[in-house]
């Protein structure tokens, strides 16, 4: 959303001054990698839910949320049980088809979308069939607490026990931006109207959860989200804010000042895989938001992320490198304590950085989609520290790993150099492994739309997706040997020779 570049600008100044660091052409020769996975010291527990889909909620109309869609399903299931978010820009025009007589007469909204209940109830037994959970959210640019409830009532009644939570408008912080509040408009603003609607909501369903505050400048929320926390905290399923590093710069309105090229707002590859972008928003935005939450023993959600806002660039948000973000992202958020993550996607439309795209009828995997695919697969049971040498520490490299019920080890691997080989060895320390297969997940390039594979396998047209190829590696005196190409990513599994 344009909105949304205020942000990033913001982003652009904090970290301007980082170097690139990427893209430079390094010695070709390569580099060694000692990693020591700490088997004994479990971590925490991989959520659930953690993976999901952020979608307007404009699109419950699409009919691409019925039961008969069934590469779609497969597509979902390939990402495990998941959650459905139906919010984004839309919320706050999209308008529930029995109350649309009821709004406000001073309502004036850019344009309506009425969804019918029909298509709510046919988007829940989809949701069911897949067992994945959905996260619905409330008109609030149009401010009618009593609509909402009558919405709320009726989602609750057909949802068959798969609504986790209502989200009470779309990032309220930006509301003025779009011309739906005064300037005046801040978190005391809205802790007023959210309280009107929790109390009409929760009178119309008493058990419902709700979430918040869902705001879209996640700098914004280490101010936003302690105050909605300490004012608002009855009924909540969990605490939210959204997240994009970058910004489509092409077509900003005419208010809005250029994005420097050099800025890490700027969207490049070199940018979206910038090692030093994500260690700073973790730690100057993220760290203290999950803090707060954990402080009132709520979970942390990225309710709305992906590469760049205002639909995604380009040659950027739409190649294999953003499979290798959205994977390393991922691992970053579920070691902070956050417990879950949506990634935008836009179904039908297919805009340019969305999960899926619907091409001539045939849903079809983006890059971005393997990085999930990756991560489900590689994310399992508890996580188990992955300690890199200090000869990694100056590379575009990350290593992850987890430890399953079954005692099966998963190490992930992710080489985001553009030009450096990495030869990783690999130590188990605290438990015994023998030999392990390799899942690597790779393209032509970094810049590569298609030509995604992992384990050797591409997604098929039907949804399905299964590895068709997985190398076997030698423990060699203890050390697991794994050579990892430019811009590329490769999984570890080790079955233990014995149970620790």
């Amino acid at each position: 959303m344009q909105s949304r570049a205020y942000l990033f600008l913001l982003l652009g100044l904090l970290v301007s001054s980082f170097s690139q660091q990427v893209g430079e052409k390094p010695n070709a020769a390569g580099r060694e990698v000692s990693i020591t996975i700490q088997a004994d010291k479990l971590q925490r527990e991989v959520p659930q839910h953690f993976l999901g889909l952020s979608i307007e909620k404009e699109q419950l109309n699409s009919g691409e949320f019925g039961r008969e869609n069934s590469s779609l399903s497969r597509l979902l299931d390939n990402l495990g049980e998941g959650t459905l978010r139906f919010g984004g820009n839309s919320t706050d025009y999209a308008v529930y088809a029995p109350v649309e007589a009821q709004l406000p007469t001073t309502c004036h909204l850019k344009k309506k979308s009425a969804l019918a209940p029909a298509a709510i109830e046919e988007m829940f037994h989809f949701a069911q069939q897949v067992q994945w959970q959905v996260i619905y959210s409330l008109n609030l640019g149009c401010f009618a607490p009593d609509a909402a409830a009558e919405e709320a009532e009726y989602v609750k009644s057909v949802s068959g026990g798969n609504l986790l939570a209502f989200e009470v408008g779309n990032e309220p912080d930006m509301l003025h931006l779009q011309g739906l509040r005064e300037a005046s408009y801040d978190t005391a603003s809205f802790l007023e109207q959210y309280h009107a609607y929790r109390l009409a909501v929760q009178k119309a369903v008493p058990e419902a959860r709700l979430s918040g505050p869902g705001v879209g400048l996640y700098l914004n929320g280490v101010n936003w989200l302690p105050k909605f926390l300490t004012a608002e905290p009855q009924g909540l399923a969990f605490a939210s804010v959204h997240f994009y590093p970058m910004v489509r710069a092409d077509g900003l309105p005419k208010e809005i000042p250029a994005i420097p090229e050099n800025s890490p707002a700027f969207p490049t590859i070199a940018h979206l895989l910038n090692p030093r972008v994500p260690q700073y928003v973790m730690t100057h935005a993220f760290a203290s938001q999950v803090q707060a939450a954990e402080a009132q023993k709520l979970p942390f959600r990225v309710t709305e992320m992906n590469s760049a806002a205002r639909g995604g660039k380009s040659g950027v948000s739409d190649v294999f490198a953003s499979a290798l973000w959205i994977l390393d992202y991922s691992f970053r958020f579920l070691a902070l304590g956050v417990d879950g993550i949506d990634v935008t996607t836009d179904l039908p439309h297919g805009a340019v950085y969305s999960v899926i795209q619907v091409e001539d009828g045939v849903h079809v995997a983006r890059p971005i989609y393997y990085g999930m695919l990756f991560f489900h697969q590689a994310a399992q049971g508890r996580v188990v520290p992955a300690e890199m040498g200090s000869e990694a520490t100056d590379l575009n490299f990350s290593a992850y790993s987890t430890i399953g019920p079954d005692h099966t080890l998963r190490v992930s691997l992710i080489n985001k150099e553009h030009f450096l080989t990495v030869r990783t060895k690999i130590q188990v320390a605290g438990g015994s492994y023998g030999s392990a297969i390799v899942l690597r997940l790779s393209a032509p390039s970094l810049d590569s739309p298609s030509g995604v594979e992992f384990g050797g396998a591409a997604v098929k047209p039907d949804g399905s997706w299964q590895p068709a190829s997985g190398e076997t590696i030698q423990n060699d005196s203890g050390t697991l040997l794994v050579s990892l190409p430019p811009g590329s990513a490769a999984l570890v599994i080790a079955q233990p020779s014995a149970h620790p």
